[in-house]
């Protein structure tokens, strides 16, 4: 990430920081992350910026924050950074403040990512049920899963929830558990 142009274009606004106190700078990025971790903040009259607005370093900030947190090389990004015309105090502040706050900030930027979708899982409920016969056969003992399912929308109230109930049979079961299995090599394979 540090080598993309988007990377580059977040430090040379950035660099407008350069003027600013590192008690300001700490000030303005606690506030970002505020606003990343879905807290209303006031950023408009924060901080006046000679070349850019307050909303182009804003999404200089979150750009930053966002690759740092899914890195694994603090360092990398805090070198990069300095590269490219940001000051080591500007750097420090900013590296300083997502050290600190980098929890809440991996648990933000999940929960952003898992509502992106639309509609998500909220909770479920399972159970094996043993069918013995019915009306045509007198013995069939064939094994079900009945799922329910609670899903949810952005926007609902917590207490909604849209439920959804699914049988499945062996062969249902299997093709299912398959595809978890892929969907959790993907999982594993991202990093948020």
């Amino acid at each position: 990430m540090t080598d993309s142009v988007e990377f580059r274009t977040y430090c040379t606004t950035l660099s407008t920081l350069n003027q600013s106190s590192n008690t300001q700078v700490e000030q303005f990025v606690h506030s970002v992350i505020d606003a990343l971790c879905g807290r209303d903040v006031a950023l408009v009259n924060m901080m006046t910026f000679p070349d850019s607005s307050v909303q182009n370093v804003c999404n200089a900030v979150t750009g930053v924050v966002r690759a740092v947190v899914q890195s694994e090389d603090f360092k990398l990004h805090q070198a990069a950074l300095v590269q490219s015309g940001v000051s080591s105090g500007v750097a420090s502040a900013l590296f300083g403040c997502v050290t600190a706050r980098r929890e809440e900030l991996v648990d933000a930027l999940r929960d952003d990512a898992l509502h992106m979708g639309g509609t998500y899982l909220k909770d479920f409920d399972w159970s094996l049920r043993m069918t013995v016969a019915s009306s045509k056969l007198a013995n069939m003992q064939s094994p079900n899963l009945l799922v329910s399912l609670q899903l949810a929308e952005p926007g609902m109230p917590p207490e909604a929830s849209l439920p959804l109930t699914v049988q499945l049979g062996p062969a249902e079961l299997d093709n299912l558990i398959e595809r978890l299995e892929e969907a959790a090599q993907v999982q594993a394979r991202l990093t948020v």
